[in-house]
């Protein structure tokens, strides 16, 4: 209900969705990209997959966002 009703008012009003209504998001998305790693066969590649979602995620915060570098106010 936390994401469905500001998605569904957006749908017909004004954009309601923000940082605030897509933390909801995030422990589903979390369960279900860990379910799919595991129903990966062979543990190789279940590392090379996690390793590689991993380095992504550090690649966008550290490089291309370079959140611990600027300020950003």
């Amino acid at each position: 209900m936390g994401y469905l009703v500001p998605w569904l008012r957006g749908l017909v009003a004004q954009p309601v969705v923000t940082d605030r209504n897509t933390i909801y998001l995030l422990l589903p998305v979390l369960l279900l990209t860990g379910f799919g790693i595991a129903r990966l066969p062979g543990r190789l590649v279940q590392s090379l997959v996690g390793f590689g979602l991993v380095g992504a995620c550090l690649w966008v915060l550290f490089v291309e966002t370079g959140y611990y570098t600027e300020i950003k106010k």
